[in-house]
């Protein structure tokens, strides 16, 4: 921008005829449908903020506030494009329609756009790289929110907030000749300022010409570079965790089912086995069967899911490419836009449509991929509710997994780590099966101890056994053999039951 001769100044009344036709008809419709689209994003970032806080697990879990963070970013965007141009400055009240602003007020209307678009952006590659921890390295809540958690908020806000800033500091927040932009602009040089040179403010208008000329190439190649890192971050951990989950799906399809089953029949024979002889104790077996039960229920569970790891494994996959592709919807065509600016030195008027009603809306793709699989479990359940019904009663109603979740922390069950519960079965079995070995034993040994005890004595030795007579023996048996081995042998129950005793406490 240089300073030019008088002679280019174009009047006002020329400039309201030259832009009277695009101000009343696409330039309004275009305002209207940006508006329409940003509270449409602001109502449904709102209601996805309150279906978070009110679902049972709340903002516990690092994805939900990963989607919180999201949320909120989109609604400061969505604040900034639903003004219908009341923010935008009435210096382009000839080209624009319906502007009623200040410098101020469009500034702020620029800082909330900067803010939120780039938050939004560095939140969806946040949650790329969530979803990544989750499927490729098998991360659990506890070490994302202790190691991962604070990179995958901290990073988007700083980035944001100091981008921002810096725009801020070098009054980079202009409006658009034509209103099509919320203040998004890097320099004010709208078509009234030609003839003036940087920092001359025309009669009658406000805003000074070239305003934020200063450092404003690097600002935009700044503002490109962190709208390209973010989208290499999402397309190459979305290649991740895809190859990620085709190898699951793979090896289970190769392993999963038939292995698990056989294993299953294994560990069944041989409990039974285990149990048939360890019949020396109703104690022992009891316990046993208990043994068995638990890893029937336990093991049953994988198999009536059909492969459930791999069924969740495809669940992240389809969310981190619903909540990718979205974006790539949402601000793709901008970009598109963008390079067909810099290339032709013109914005299609069709691009400029889309823009209009995609870019906002952000926030309904969220919300529509965030109750999709609810929405679908609804519609299940009730095969003649609509679509509409379905997503009523998704929104009034709390997120069923939490509810699983909470009964069974309610009830003392276990969760869903098969890791620890796998390992808990087998120490269970392992246990009582070394008990009955450890009771059959001692069982063997005391008996065998007792036998050889009992030795023949002489019938002067008959005098302590009380309450027998010689015709209840048999002619090969001696009385006092008799007496002695009945007296062995009510020993011998009696250790017996204090052996089952201590095995039933321990």
């Amino acid at each position: 921008i240089t300073a030019a001769s008088k002679m280019d100044v174009i009047s006002v009344d020329d400039l309201i005829v030259a832009y009277a036709q695009f101000r009343c008809s696409h330039g309004k419709a275009l305002v209207i449908l940006r508006s329409v689209s940003g509270i449409t994003s602001l109502i449904s970032s709102s209601m996805m903020i309150w279906m978070i806080l009110r679902s049972l697990e709340g903002l516990s879990t690092p994805k939900h506030r990963l989607l919180f963070g999201l949320c909120m970013c989109d609604i400061l965007a969505s604040l900034s494009y639903s003004t219908f141009n009341l923010m935008s400055p009435s210096d382009i009240d000839y080209s624009a329609w319906n502007v009623r602003g200040y410098e101020a007020t469009c500034t702020a209307q620029g800082f909330l756009a900067t803010l939120g678009g780039y938050g939004g952006l560095f939140y969806n590659s946040a949650l790329n790289l969530y979803f990544l921890a989750v499927v490729k390295y098998e991360k659990g809540d506890i070490e994302i929110r202790t190691k991962i958690e604070p990179f995958l908020h901290g990073v988007p806000i700083a980035i944001s907030v100091s981008y921002s800033i810096a725009r801020l500091v070098k009054d980079q927040y202009n409006a658009d000749d034509k209103g099509a932009t919320p203040c998004m602009m890097f320099v004010n040089y709208p078509p009234h300022c030609q003839g003036h040179g940087v920092g001359e403010t025309r009669d009658g208008f406000e805003i000074p010409c070239g305003r934020g000329l200063d450092w404003s190439w690097t600002s935009s190649i700044i503002g490109q570079a962190l709208m390209i890192i973010p989208v290499l971050i999402m397309i190459v951990s979305l290649g991740i965790i895809y190859r990620c989950v085709r190898k699951i799906e793979e090896k289970l399809g190769k392993y999963g089912v038939n292995a698990l089953r056989a294993t299953i029949q294994n560990r069944e024979n041989s409990s039974e086995q285990d149990a048939s002889d360890a019949r020396l104790s109703s104690t022992l077996v009891s316990s046993i069967r208990s043994s068995i039960s638990w890893l029937r229920k336990s093991n049953n569970r994988p198999i009536a899911r059909s492969n459930n790891t791999r069924s969740k494994s495809r669940a992240v996959l389809h969310k981190a490419f619903g909540y990718s592709f979205f974006w790539f919807l949402s601000y793709g065509i901008i970009m598109i836009g963008i390079i067909m600016k810099v290339v032709t030195n013109s914005f299609p008027l069709a691009v400029n449509y889309l823009t209009a009603i995609l870019y906002p809306l952000q926030g309904l793709f969220n919300l529509l991929i965030y109750m999709h699989p609810e929405i679908m479990a609804a519609r299940r359940r009730c095969r003649n509710i609509s679509w509409c019904g379905a997503f009523i009663q998704v929104l009034l109603s709390r997120d069923s997994k939490s509810r699983k979740k909470k009964a069974s922390r309610r009830t003392g069950k276990r969760g869903d780590n098969k890791h620890f519960r796998k390992r808990a079965m087998e120490d269970a079995t392992r246990v009582s099966m070394e008990q009955v070995k450890r009771a059959k034993t001692r069982i063997e040994r005391d008996h065998q101890k007792e036998e050889e005890k009992c030795e023949i004595k002489p019938q002067e030795n008959l005098s302590h056994c009380k309450g027998t007579s010689k015709s209840m023996y048999a002619s090969n048996i001696s009385p006092s053999v008799y007496c002695e081995s009945s007296e062995n042998n009510k020993k011998l129950k009696g250790r017996r039951e204090d052996n089952g005793e201590i095995l039933s406490k321990e």
